[in-house]
């Protein structure tokens, strides 16, 4: 199999190609930015920075959401998250989502209830969560206790036929906390399922080095599940991924790293997201 290079570590840490990134990746895609149930009534609101724009987002007193404020944007949400999109031209949001969504309503509960949320702010670069969580090559030595659970050396990444979005799958070896699903959509959401629930993951860049990674948790309304247990393994997990992208970041700014090659076997969904940034944001350099 030929072997396809990285990203260049330059395009971790240099600003000029951070704000390419703004404007030709976030300010043209669909970001999710919140859960609909929470603007239950009119007059509730939020507030966002979406590629480097402060954005406004009510419910109107006819109950539908809009955009207010200096810069207005789509709104639109799917399965009850909220998403906006700053490209009048691009298509409505269940249009741009495609074959993810009839993927994803397979193996979604038809009912979740908003559950919690947490917000770590990563000092990274917002591509290098989605290099962590392109691949699962590295659960067996960063994620000891999540490889008891699912069986970590035939974990599976199939890419869609838009390159823009792929799901993962590793067999649970008991199956009391992991259901071993995991779902990407380009460019920085993504979900898990676990035993009564799933964890939404959203990534927002705050600069070229500083990311927002945002989780909100939704359960079923089972009481016979432990839901908290499978939160905090859940919570687990995140946090070795945050530390080992932040010494990836410190090595890359060091310049003790350049350019590498991906391993066809085991990061093939990495190279697509590599080249798909590449051809992004190259002809504006």
């Amino acid at each position: 199999m030929e072997l396809v290079p990285t990203l260049p570590a330059a395009f971790y840490s240099r600003a000029d190609i951070w704000r390419i990134e703004q404007d030709e990746i976030f300010a043209k895609s669909w970001i999710m930015v919140g859960v609909d149930s929470e603007l239950r009534w009119p007059g509730a609101g939020l507030s966002e920075v979406v590629a480097g724009r402060d954005i406004r987002i009510d419910r109107g007193p006819d109950g539908r959401l809009q955009s207010v404020g200096r810069f207005e944007c789509r709104v639109q949400t799917w399965r009850g998250f909220m998403f906006v999109c700053l490209d009048p031209c691009a298509p409505n949001l269940i249009e741009w989502l495609g074959e993810f969504t009839s993927t994803c309503n397979a193996v979604l509960a038809d009912k979740y209830d908003f559950h919690s949320r947490v917000v770590r702010c990563l000092d990274a670069n917002w591509k290098l969560y989605n290099d962590n969580f392109l691949e699962g090559y590295h659960l067996p030595t960063l994620h000891p206790e999540l490889s008891r659970e699912v069986d970590a050396l035939n974990f599976v990444v199939e890419c869609g036929v838009d390159d823009r979005w792929n799901v993962h799958t590793a067999r649970p070896r008991r199956g009391d906390l992991w259901s071993g699903f995991w779902a990407y959509f380009y460019p920085c959401f993504s979900f898990n399922l676990f035993p009564g629930g799933l964890a939404i993951e959203r990534w927002l860049p705050r600069g070229v080095n500083r990311t927002d990674l945002i989780l909100e948790y939704f359960v079923e309304p089972d009481p016979a599940i432990d839901v908290n247990a499978s939160i905090r393994a859940c919570e687990e997990v995140v946090d070795q991924d945050v530390r080992i992208c932040e010494m990836v970041q410190k090595n890359l700014t060091a310049g003790l790293y350049d350019v590498g090659s991906l391993s066809p076997k085991h990061e093939n969904a990495l190279a697509v997201f590599h080249d798909r940034v590449k051809r992004t944001v190259v002809p504006h350099l």
